[in-house]
């Protein structure tokens, strides 16, 4: 039973690092929509980097219709997940009152999981 739950944990994950590779592919060459339907298949699966570019995908309106406020959703998914790009995004966008009310306590609590996620990173 352990290894039947070994082996599809360690496919999922596969098949989750495929779509990723492929959307980053896709996005290189400029196919933004193909990139958006490949981020989003594997952000839904819980990838916080492919949350992040759907984030940034949405903030941006490639292969998608600009939606800052979907995007902060999915910026907060990743960060919440511990993706340092998210974390910091989160915090910036409080500091500055873009997209989200501007909260200097909100700010400083997501530039400190920033910080606390660099030093464990590179300690």
């Amino acid at each position: 039973m352990k290894k039947i739950l070994l082996s599809s944990l360690l496919l999922s994950s596969m098949l989750w690092a495929g779509a990723f590779e492929d959307a980053e592919k896709a996005y290189q060459k400029g196919n933004y929509s193909e990139a958006f339907s490949k981020y989003e298949s594997a952000a839904a699966s819980g990838n916080a980097a492919a949350q992040y570019k759907l984030a940034e995908m949405y903030y941006e309106g490639q292969g998608v219709e600009s939606n800052k406020t979907e995007a902060v959703n999915w910026y907060k998914k990743s960060a919440e997940l511990g993706y340092i790009e998210a974390e910091f995004q989160m915090a910036y966008l409080y500091e500055n009152g873009l997209t989200v009310e501007k909260d200097s306590a909100e700010a400083a609590r997501w530039y400190k999981k920033v910080i606390q996620g660099l030093v464990k990173k590179y300690k």
